[in-house]
């Protein structure tokens, strides 16, 4: 997954919404060096989830794994 460092509201992931189906492939392993990826991911995810949107996603680890190197406050 590319991501930029621009911020990212959940607006702008609206236009995705209007497939019923997404591929993203390459979702990394997130870290405190790509902290504001994982944010943007979890926004995707959340209006995903909230339009019933499925996705279909390759990781470089298991779901639950992507963000264990993630210290949360």
């Amino acid at each position: 997954a590319r991501s930029t460092r621009k911020r990212w509201k959940a607006s702008r992931y609206c236009g995705a919404c209007t497939f019923h189906t997404i591929a993203v492939e390459g979702i990394p392993v997130f870290s405190e060096a790509n902290r504001p990826s994982a944010y943007r991911y979890v926004t995707l995810i959340d209006v995903m989830y909230e339009n019933k949107v499925r996705l279909l996603a390759s990781a470089e680890a298991e779901p639950v794994t992507l963000f264990s190197q993630i210290i949360t406050q």
